[in-house]
């Protein structure tokens, strides 16, 4: 009985997690962002990502996307990722996980073209805008012609983008061997000429070099965040702050 009363708690917390209209939040439900140290976002929507126990009824929605893949009794409680903090020359940067967003299946459809996103949940993405890198892979040039232009260029063919292996920065400390989230790339979004859809303070990592930013910095720190495309090493990624 208390089995099918919480299949229906999680039921009720998706659909009114779905609802949400894309404009009230800047997250995906389970997304990780680092953020700056010297920044505390908002903590209605964003939570420590420090491996702490939270309440499975009160996190209904999070809950389904998470279960107990980085611990937690599965009754009562389950666990957030714990990832490790970056230096990025000096600069420490904490990473925290999107407690209250947009429900990612279908896309939160407020992401910036050819930047990537890390979630810490696990789900079937079925949407326009964006896809979760699993393997390599190419694309058409003509049906992204937006996403070619910001791509680096050593990913862009003739006739194919081509999606790399990207060493993302952030590391998950706890829960099942060889915990990995997923990557999600955004296809489709807003373009990134001179600013980017951005918190402050937070980290945004790009397949591709901003012309003349505005609102973000772009932090380059030797050997991170590499790109390889069948086995060739390719220009790595780039890392935006938000200003």
């Amino acid at each position: 009985m208390k089995k099918f009363i919480l299949i229906a708690q999680i039921l009720l917390a998706l659909s009114l997690t779905a609802t949400a209209h894309a404009g009230e939040y800047d997250c995906g439900l389970s997304e990780v962002r680092a953020f700056n140290a010297a920044t505390v976002p908002d903590e209605n929507v964003w939570m420590k990502a420090d491996g702490r126990l939270i309440d499975i009824n009160q996190n209904m929605a999070l809950f389904s996307l998470l279960g107990n893949k980085y611990g937690g009794d599965y009754r009562m409680n389950f666990a957030l990722p714990k990832v490790a903090d970056l230096n990025l020359n000096g600069t420490k940067f904490v990473h925290y996980v999107c407690v209250y967003g947009i429900y990612p299946t279908r896309g939160t459809d407020n992401g910036n073209t050819g930047f990537l996103r890390q979630y810490a949940g696990r789900f079937n993405l079925d949407s326009y805008s964006e896809m979760i890198i699993e393997n390599e892979l190419e694309l058409p040039i003509q049906r992204y012609q937006a996403l070619a232009s910001v791509m680096n260029k050593d990913l862009v063919t003739y006739y194919s983008l081509q999606i790399p292996t990207v060493n993302m920065p952030a590391v998950v400390l706890n829960g099942e061997k060889d915990n990995k989230m997923s990557t999600v790339l955004e296809l489709n979004g807003f373009y990134p000429m001179y600013n980017i859809l951005c918190e402050k303070g937070g980290l945004y990592i790009s397949l591709g070099k901003m012309r003349e930013p505005e609102n973000v910095k772009e932090i380059v720190v030797d050997g991170m965040a590499g790109i390889s495309f069948r086995g060739n090493v390719k220009e790595s990624a780039h890392l935006y702050e938000c200003l």
